[in-house]
């Protein structure tokens, strides 16, 4: 340092003062990074401190990271109503009740509740009755109650089960408006059918097995059958859903005791077996499929990879133990 300012001096006064303006900065600039010798960066072990290069190894988990979408999942588990939102993995407890269905906004879901039909904000404010479709049969000497409901995609309709109280005998198909006022009854089968929405007006129902099979039938909001699919197989309470994107169906039981029956994904007699489990539902952009197995919530891509599991229900607070529901619990998935 001093060699270097005897040159400088050399050089005139201004010139001097100058470079023993700019070699005192650089003294002050080492001493700060460490009295004036170069350390090591604890973070990476590079002598300047320079970024490592080492790339790091991808952490496996069992849940991937959460969904940048907004999407909605609700699910009952005993005799509790929840939501979990798939952008952060979240989940709350709405209500009492059992077999929400979300409105298509995400801001409302309507439930069965003491065999009638509910329907709650999706923060579990101001519960109310929507639609009281209990009823007592004193010609069969039973009755009749809400199993599931399904709102239809334009939020104008809701389609739902009415069954016989204890599980077997009588099940029917029902379609309201969104106030619960004006009923019509589209089905009526002594197999339980579970009903969902291809569209905004058309309504799927899996009946049989018949003679030659199962058959899903499609059916318009006032009653009238528009188009019958056979498929061939000789099973009994299965749900029917279409893909949102594709002309390809997904089957599933809805029964508990069916718990290790077969999901399936096909068309008129071509299945494939996907997964083991119940109540399997399409996501909103029919890429992932959403389904019950072993008590907790799976899901996988259409072609069955890429299992994991979304929630445990045991798990879950307000799960009554040792109760097993006519019907396990449905899912309803929405992208508002």
């Amino acid at each position: 340092m001093a060699w270097f300012l005897r040159i400088s001096r050399k050089r005139g006064e201004p010139f001097y003062w100058a470079t023993a303006s700019l070699g005192l900065l650089l003294v002050l600039l080492l001493l700060a990074c460490g009295g004036g010798e170069l350390v090591a960066s604890p973070a990476t072990g590079d002598p300047l401190g320079m970024p490592s290069t080492t790339l790091a190894m991808p952490t496996v988990t069992e849940v991937p990271a959460p969904s940048s979408k907004g999407d909605l999942l609700a699910f009952s588990s005993g005799e509790s109503i929840y939501v979990m939102s798939l952008a952060d993995n979240s989940t709350k407890r709405v209500t009492d009740g059992y077999s929400p269905s979300l409105s298509p906004s995400g801001r409302e879901v309507a439930y069965c509740k003491d065999r009638n039909i509910w329907v709650v904000d999706i923060e579990g404010k101001m519960p109310s009755l929507l639609a009281e479709v209990f009823y007592r049969d004193p010609v069969e000497s039973c009755s009749l109650g809400a199993a599931s409901v399904v709102w239809s995609p334009d939020g104008r309709f809701i389609v739902y089960n009415r069954s016989r109280t204890g599980g077997s005998g009588i099940s029917e198909v029902w379609v309201m408006d969104r106030e619960g006022k004006k009923s019509t009854r589209l089905l009526q089968s002594s197999a339980f059918l579970l009903p969902s929405w291809v569209g905004a007006n058309q309504i799927a129902v899996y009946q049989g097995p018949g003679r030659e099979g199962g058959i899903i039938t499609l059916l318009s909001v006032d009653g009238q059958e528009q188009m019958v699919i056979p498929t061939q197989l000789q099973r009994a309470a299965l749900s029917a859903q279409k893909s949102p994107r594709e002309d390809v169906w997904l089957l599933g039981p809805i029964i508990p005791v069916l718990e290790g029956g077969d999901i399936l994904v096909g068309s008129e007699g071509t299945w494939d077996v996907i997964a083991q489990g119940l109540n399997p539902i399409w996501s909103p952009d029919g890429e992932r499929i959403a389904f019950i197995h072993d008590e907790a919530i799976w899901i996988m891509r259409e072609d069955g990879s890429d299992k994991y599991q979304l929630v445990n229900l045991d798990l879950l607070e307000g799960r009554p133990k040792g109760r097993m529901p006519l019907v396990s619990s449905f899912l309803s998935w929405v992208a508002p």
